[in-house]
């Protein structure tokens, strides 16, 4: 609580525990700034607010000075309590590129959390957020996307999108040798902690992690498009050979595999589900072995469909040529246009 005293006379100093609210401390300066003069108001810390009396003034302008210096504590309670929104509006205005990896939670939280309530439709969404920020990279997306571009068929350190997995793999020597004249990408002074400590999911170590990851993938694609260059390349080639994955965000168990936010989204390539059963009812099928089998045709989704330990596979290939077993001994081709059928597997 705060004491009060409505004679200034009686005190030169008052210090008054109001909690943690900034709106608490913002509405005790304004009542002080209203019904009082001469005195001077600081936040001491989050809890304390300390009132002092000041020596008498004579001059208007020292009173507009006293006012001048209310007002700026209370501009100070506001913009902690306006709190990380600053930041989110700062990046609104600049228009620079964001880059994150698998980013699309973190937009909707975003969005939500310090800008407005999500829209109805995604198609709204998209356009009003594209408007605030014109250009995103996911990194996730592009990890997916370049092993499929011929200049990196003999890259062999690419094969997990996993964060954590992707910075251990273009900070290798495979990847340094593989493309030469790498970036050099630093921590900040204040962040020599993740040197000894890795700090997963916490977000100035996944930002870091996320942008590592973005220039390292723009450099090796930049640096074979350009056929072996004779030195660093600017930030500008990067973001030339990265244009066709520009605002394109990866999406996972889904119908399409990335939404676009700055155009219409891509039709659905994936194949029909693939309902896979036991041959031997006392054997059940195990959920890995599976994953093992199917993910020479590509990358597997595998989940329990129901109690009797079947198992439903989405292939998320582009392309499958397999072939399963029939009855009668003969062996049939099972492709894109395929839409059910057992699998028994050895």
């Amino acid at each position: 609580m705060v004491q009060t005293h409505t004679d200034l006379k009686l005190f030169k100093h008052i210090e008054g525990d109001i909690g943690v609210c900034g709106q608490a401390q913002y509405l005790l300066f304004e009542e002080i700034k209203t019904r009082f003069t001469g005195i001077k108001c600081q936040v001491k810390n989050q809890f304390k607010v300390l009132v002092t009396k000041l020596p008498t003034v004579d001059t208007e302008c020292d009173q507009e000075s006293n006012s001048d210096l209310l007002t700026q504590e209370q501009e100070k309670i506001l913009n902690a309590m306006v709190g990380f929104s600053r930041v989110f509006h700062v990046l609104a205005a600049c228009k620079k590129p964001l880059v994150g990896h698998n980013v699309l939670t973190d937009l909707l939280l975003t969005y939500e959390k310090f800008y407005k309530p999500l829209p109805d439709s995604l198609k709204e969404f998209k356009s009003e957020l594209h408007r605030l920020f014109p250009l995103i990279h996911d990194t996730k997306l592009i990890a997916f996307e370049i092993r499929r571009n011929p200049v990196l068929l003999q890259c062999n350190f690419l094969d997990d999108t996993n964060l954590e997995n992707l910075h251990a793999a273009l900070s290798s020597n495979n990847a340094q040798f593989f493309a030469l004249f790498a970036p050099s990408i630093p921590f900040a002074e204040k962040c020599y902690r993740y040197l000894d400590e890795k700090m997963p999911h916490e977000a100035g170590y996944d930002s870091y992690l996320s942008g590592f990851v973005f220039l390292r993938m723009a450099h090796i694609l930049a640096y074979k498009v350009s056929r072996s260059p004779e030195g660093p390349l600017p930030f500008s080639k990067f973001l030339r050979v990265l244009k066709p994955f520009e605002n394109l965000i990866q999406l996972s168990r889904a119908r399409v595999q990335h939404v676009n936010l700055s155009g219409p989204d891509p039709p659905s390539i994936r194949p029909q589900w693939l309902y896979v059963t036991s041959k031997v009812k006392t054997k059940p099928l195990v959920a890995r072995t599976l994953a093992q089998e199917f993910s020479k045709f590509g990358s597997v989704d595998v989940k329990i469909w129901t109690r009797s330990m079947r198992w439903s596979l989405l292939l998320n290939t582009e392309e499958q040529k397999m072939f399963y077993e029939r009855s009668d001994g003969t062996k049939r081709s099972v492709s894109d246009h395929t839409t059910h059928f057992l699998i028994h597997p050895t």
